[in-house]
């Protein structure tokens, strides 16, 4: 994974990500400001997580940083997961099994593994 993150606490959640999702074999994708440069102090960070992912990796995956202060789910789109950590980080976690190839095109895959990527073009979501 070759990203330059300039702040410490993002650094240490996507490497903490990225770890596990090497150990467990899960797709991992990167959008939003992060991805584009534009992320200010007060950035999420937007990850999707692609594989099948039992209810038990979902919750570890979540408290790989430590336990969240507060969750949440979007409404649309439906289902991400809006996670805020004591040290104000906070994160959209999109875990699911499909990625279309819209958001495939604009985002940036940081771990790859071929059986997770199922492309559905059904739904064109932006991140």
């Amino acid at each position: 994974m070759i990203l330059n993150f300039h702040h410490k606490i993002i650094k240490n959640f996507v490497e903490k990500v990225y770890a596990y999702c090497k150990q467990n074999e899960f797709t991992m994708i990167l959008k939003g400001s992060l991805l584009k440069g534009t992320a200010t102090k007060f950035s999420d960070i937007d990850l999707v997580i692609l594989g099948e992912i039992f209810e038990q990796q979902a919750d570890e995956l979540i408290s790989l940083y430590g336990e969240p202060v507060m969750t949440n789910y979007t409404k649309n789109p439906k289902g991400i997961l809006i996670l805020l950590y004591k040290d104000t980080l906070s994160v959209d976690l999109d875990i699911r099994e499909t990625v279309s190839e819209y958001e495939l095109k604009n985002s940036r895959v940081l771990l790859r593994y071929d059986r997770n990527i199922n492309i559905n073009n059904h739904e064109d979501i932006e991140g």
